[in-house]
């Protein structure tokens, strides 16, 4: 099916002329005149077919670009499990990181206390060897 396209020819004398052909060479639309005039030794094909030759090659492209973004979306959807699996890691060690700590300041708490109660009885132990050693002085 070939359309009837309104552009016509820039070049001087053409102005009336439908642009009906491509050069291959040039890659530009021309009209009748300047394929036997300018492009005469170029190879042209009819505008139309050579519309369908750039469809088909923008539906190729179109069609690797999607294959593209699908590649590209997978690895996004990848990428993404992967940050949530680390995030949740993360989350896990620092909940271990504070039960640890916690375990470790009762721990020590508790050998704070005993080792208080270890110097008081010291303490008082030592003070009455004191009194005594005072009692035996003073007899």
């Amino acid at each position: 099916m070939k359309q009837d396209f309104s552009i016509t020819c820039r070049e001087q004398y053409h102005e009336n002329e439908p642009l009906n052909y491509y050069c291959q060479e040039c890659k530009v639309c021309i009209c009748g005149k300047c394929g036997q005039t300018r492009h005469t030794r170029h190879t042209k094909v009819d505008i139309q077919q050579a519309a369908d030759e750039q469809k088909l090659k923008m539906m190729k492209i179109l069609e690797e670009m999607k294959a593209d973004m699908s590649d590209y979306e997978m690895q996004m959807e990848k990428t993404t499990e992967s940050l949530r699996r680390s995030r949740e890691k993360i989350a896990a060690a620092r909940n271990n990181v504070q039960t640890s700590i916690e375990e470790l300041v009762r721990i020590l708490r508790k050998h704070e206390a005993a080792m208080v109660t270890k110097l008081d009885v010291l303490n008082e132990a030592e003070e009455r060897d004191h009194a005594t050693q005072l009692e035996h002085f003073q007899s």
